[in-house]
């Protein structure tokens, strides 16, 4: 069985002498000390974390979190890893290879490194993280111009997989932007070159409607932020090559998880979610041949 947990954080905060002066989500700190506790009780076999990019985050992260999750790879350098990009693993890595977009937006290349990350595990498993582009503070996620640079960057990826031509699986993961309701066209790019969506195929085998979000219109973080008039949105995503569905896995589980807890950072006694997305849990049987 391995088991897969993919989620948005939002750490990110610009910080001068150390005081945080910009922090679309707030409270960092105190959500990443809750999405770890609630992390471990998932217990997932790989974690793919998405906007982390402190360095004091990442620290905080592998510290807590070393003792069940041994491995970790990160994109950036030590000090500025600013991909925002880290995956945990209890099997071993024993590859990782990070792959900037040659297509981002103005303000995300003044600031970010995004791209995507690819880490090879010891039992042959090559597993993507990845974080397409949302636009920035003054261009819509859904806009042309930001869904055709979203276009570039998911060819792009399409593109590195591909061309490896080994014979090992890969699992795309992370915040893609994208979903079946939401900037479709660049969705379909990833159904049409053969990827399951397996959240999607999980709900259909049960009968079930499988438009439900990971980022909620109604979350208080997106109520109150840069893109509340963005509809909800199923965008996080964990793909599976349809070479290997069926032949190398057989999908066991999928569902939305980290959407119904709410704690009290601070002495407001005002609750809030650990992140402005959701996570998405995936459970595959691997089948040996």
């Amino acid at each position: 069985m391995l088991a897969i947990l993919t989620i948005n954080v939002a750490a990110l905060s610009f910080n001068f002498l150390g005081i945080p002066i910009f922090q679309p989500i707030p409270y960092p700190e105190q959500r990443l000390e809750k999405i770890v506790e609630n992390v471990i009780r998932l217990n997932p076999d790989i974690i793919t974390f998405q906007e982390v990019f402190s360095q004091e985050d990442k620290e905080y992260l592998i510290e807590q979190l070393k003792e069940d999750y041994p491995y970790h790879a990160f994109a950036g350098s030590q000090e500025f890893p600013r991909s925002g990009l880290i995956t945990f693993s209890k099997s071993e890595i024993v590859n990782k290879e990070f792959t900037p977009f040659d297509s981002v937006s103005y303000l995300e290349r003044s600031f970010l490194d995004k791209g995507f990350l690819i880490v090879t595990l010891k039992d042959k498993i090559k597993l993507v993280n990845t974080h397409t582009t949302a636009g920035g503070l003054f261009s819509r996620p859904e806009s042309k111009h930001i869904e055709k640079i979203r276009r570039n960057q998911i060819e792009q990826l399409i593109k590195a997989v591909r061309e490896d031509e080994n014979d090992i699986s890969y699992l795309l993961t992370g915040d893609f932007n994208t979903g079946p309701r939401v900037s479709v066209d660049n969705y379909n790019q990833m159904i049409e070159n053969d990827f399951h969506d397996s959240f999607a195929v999980d709900e259909e085998a049960k009968g079930k409607d499988p438009v439900q979000f990971t980022w909620d219109s109604n979350n208080i973080f997106n109520r109150l932020g840069f893109f509340r008039s963005s509809p909800s949105q199923r965008v996080d995503h964990i793909f599976i090559d349809k070479k290997d569905y069926l032949k190398k896995y057989e999908l066991v589980d999928a569902r939305i998880v980290l959407d119904d807890i709410w704690f009290t950072p601070d002495k407001t006694k005002k609750k809030i979610p650990l992140s402005d997305h959701y996570g998405l849990f995936v459970k595959l049987n691997q089948i040996k041949n």
